[in-house]
């Protein structure tokens, strides 16, 4: 019994001791922010390289020191005092087009308890870098990680898909990397707190690139078609959904301006799609799928190059666009399926055509509408919902346009899908994607392009038919894009 005490006594002591050292190694730093709650805002890591997807945060020392402590005790003395395991993993992402095969600074962090430094939850966060210029700087990629190890109030807070995250990680494609320092501004999502870090660059500082530059204009010839580049605006203080943005979506931008001739006359009918802008430093603009014509670099650098891919209007007859055509399509009334299965590949792409639905709740069984139900107060929008997985997968799309099925291969991301319904008065509609995001809503007789986000599903597509269309044509039509190259002196506000 005496023995059984001493060992329980050195065990304390020894709990003791760890706790002090971890108490200690973990004081407070600059990398530390109190935030008004009394919570501590901290940066886990900043590297250069690749994304560590293994990084783990760490706990709080108390947490620590119960781990430590408990592979010291004999089973039989355990109690409660268990050690933590990771569980439950998962991530948010902000989608953008990531150069995988360059460099990018990696940031993590977390949101602490003061005192014992538990890990809290942590969610609604943006940051940006700051540079001695003023420049700022906007993360390509950010997601959130759980582990399971949050604890208290902060951890049952929700945030973007409902949750909180054990840590938040940003990746930056461009930074300062001629500075041996600067500026990590974080923001909360009602952009009222603004918190700063001076962060030390992990990157190695190298001289930039020697490019040829010319003057804006720049003209590129690809065959029949010229394109000038004429100009790049600045422009800022961007309008989502017709209301300010916060702060953190206030960021400046910087538009290019494009001018194209076919065969020698001026042409509508190419567009540009997809843009990536890079500096002589080594630098990428964050290319977000949702804004991709808003590009931007820091204008202090010696040279900007511009790689854009143009498109061409699905009416013109050029070697770049393939198409298949289904005339007579009966169009159903509300409540209706048109029963249609045909299948036509384009560019080596084979698609099939699933029926046509009228206004409804439209029931698909793999991809195949089997079901319309008459609804009152339809949405305007595709309202959706699915159940199972595989080849046991059932989707309800409610919607007062008119729905399809399309059983199609994933596309490549540099190629361009649209579909264009003509009726029997000649009159036109592109179809949009039904539902979780994807093409825009507006038809402004341009060129209604699909396969434009990685998680647009091309499979349930609708239209917005005039009421009184009885029959329509769809020119399904793949757009194969041109690529030119432009190297400037980047412009001055």
């Amino acid at each position: 019994m005496r023995a059984l005490k001493i060992a329980v006594i050195l065990l304390a002591v020894t709990g003791l001791a760890i706790g002090v050292v971890l108490l200690v190694t973990m004081r407070k730093s600059s990398t530390d922010f109190t935030m008004p709650d009394g919570s501590i805002l901290h940066i886990e890591k900043v590297s250069f390289g690749q994304r560590d997807p293994n990084f783990l945060p760490g706990s709080g020392w108390l947490t620590q020191a119960k781990e430590k402590l408990a592979k010291l005790i004999p089973a039989r003395l355990k109690g409660n005092v268990r050690p933590g395991a990771p569980s439950n993993r998962g991530s948010f992402y902000m989608n953008a087009r990531l150069h995988t095969n360059s460099p990018s600074l990696h940031i993590w962090m977390t949101k602490r308890k003061a005192g014992t430094r538990d890990l809290l939850g942590v969610t609604g966060l943006e940051a940006r870098i700051v540079d001695e210029h003023g420049c700022v700087f906007r993360s390509s990629q950010n997601g959130g990680e759980s582990f399971g190890l949050a604890t208290g109030a902060g951890a049952s807070v929700g945030g973007p898909g409902g949750s909180t995250y054990d840590d938040l990680w940003f990746t930056f494609e461009s930074f300062p990397r001629h500075q041996t320092s600067f500026l990590l501004r974080v923001l909360d999502s009602s952009s009222t707190n603004v918190v700063e870090f001076k962060i030390q660059n992990p990157a190695p500082i190298k001289p930039p690139e020697k490019w040829a530059v010319a003057d804006l204009p720049i003209t590129r010839t690809l065959g029949d078609l010229s394109v000038t580049l004429t100009k790049m605006s600045f422009e800022s203080n961007k309008v989502r959904n017709a209301s300010p943005m916060p702060i953190f979506f206030n960021d400046p931008w910087v538009v290019p301006a494009f001018e194209f001739k076919l065969n020698g006359q001026p042409t509508k009918k190419w567009s540009v799609e997809i843009l990536d802008l890079s500096d002589s430093s080594g630098n990428f603009s964050p290319n977000l799928y949702t804004q991709s014509e808003h590009i931007f670099l820091c204008n202090r650098e010696d040279a900007w190059k511009l790689n854009a891919k143009f498109f061409a209007d699905d009416h013109l007859d050029v070697t770049n666009n393939s198409s298949w055509k289904i005339s007579g399509i009966k169009v159903p009334a509300a409540g209706e399926i048109t029963s249609v299965n045909l299948s036509g590949t384009i560019a080596g792409f084979t698609m099939t055509l699933n029926g046509i639905c009228g206004p409804g709740q439209v029931v698909f069984s793999n991809g195949i509408p089997v079901a319309n139900t008459v609804v009152s107060n339809l949405p305007a929008g595709p309202r959706r919902s699915g159940s199972g997985w595989g080849s046991n997968r059932t989707e309800s799309i409610s919607s007062r346009n008119w729905q399809f099925g399309l059983a199609i291969p994933k596309l490549p991301d540099d190629l361009r899908l649209s579909i264009r319904a003509v009726d029997d008065r000649a009159r036109e509609i592109y179809a949009e994607t039904s539902g979780y995001g994807g093409s825009p809503g507006v038809q402004n007789g341009k060129v209604v392009y699909l396969n434009k986000y990685p998680w647009e599903d091309l499979s349930y597509c609708s239209l917005r038919l005039p009421p009184d269309s009885k029959t329509i044509e769809l020119i399904f039509c793949l757009h194969q894009p041109v690529t030119a190259e432009f190297v400037f002196k980047p412009p001055q506000k």
